[in-house]
């Protein structure tokens, strides 16, 4: 009978302890806010040939042509610095930052693309020139 009544009392003793406070319960029913900054983001510009070299004009600037070697071949903007998209992220310590970056390919895809790691990687003032080389005007 002793031991029944000791295991009573153990039992209700373990139970009060284990129950939550309404403190407690207070505590993990209320969500936390918080106030989140605004992240702003850094994306690059797509602008038209004559933005580009009107930008060009105003100098500290680089037309950096993504295009393959065999597509250079062809013809490029005078002065440009060559680098394949598919080399770009092996090649970045050749891009100077402190520079506004005009990306051109033939058509317009690949320049977005390479505007795009530009960006990821660090650099700041990165422009996409709509259309590509096929779109420059003669005589660049």
């Amino acid at each position: 009978m002793k031991k029944r009544i000791l295991f009573l009392l153990l039992g209700v003793f373990i139970s009060f302890g284990c129950s939550e406070s309404s403190s407690e319960k207070e505590a993990k029913s209320k969500p936390v806010v918080k106030k989140e900054e605004p992240i702003q983001t850094i994306s690059y510009k797509t602008i038209e040939w004559n933005e580009a070299i009107q930008l060009n004009q105003k100098g500290e600037t680089l037309f950096l042509d993504v295009r393959t070697p065999s597509e250079v071949a062809e013809g490029d903007v005078s002065g440009a610095l060559n680098i394949p998209v598919q080399e770009l992220d092996r090649r970045y310590s050749e891009i100077p930052k402190d520079k506004k970056l005009l990306v051109y390919c033939r058509s317009g895809r690949r320049s977005a693309a390479a505007a795009s790691m530009l960006i990821q990687a660090g650099y700041k003032e990165v422009y996409n020139i709509r259309g590509g080389f096929s779109q420059a005007p003669a005589g660049l």
